[in-house]
């Protein structure tokens, strides 16, 4: 995947389920982690690429595992 790519992923917290739908917006290397500023609550570097997501206005740091090509082009 690359930047400008739409994808989506369901994610799961407090008991509710979300289907989102965002465009990725910065690649980052492995061992590489967003700031606290970008991404609230980003945890340690992951061994492989991964990507920051936004969605609407806000951003997200979404498991790559749980990542698919959207079908359509979010707006």
């Amino acid at each position: 995947m690359k930047k400008g790519d739409t994808v989506s992923w369901i994610s799961q917290a407090q008991g509710y389920v979300k289907h989102k739908t965002g465009v990725i917006v910065r690649v980052l290397a492995p061992d590489e982690r967003p700031s606290p500023r970008e991404v609230k609550g980003a945890g340690w570097g992951r061994d492989h690429e991964s990507y920051i997501v936004k969605v609407g206005n806000k951003l997200y740091w979404p498991r790559v595992s749980a990542l698919e090509r959207a079908l359509e082009d979010y707006e």
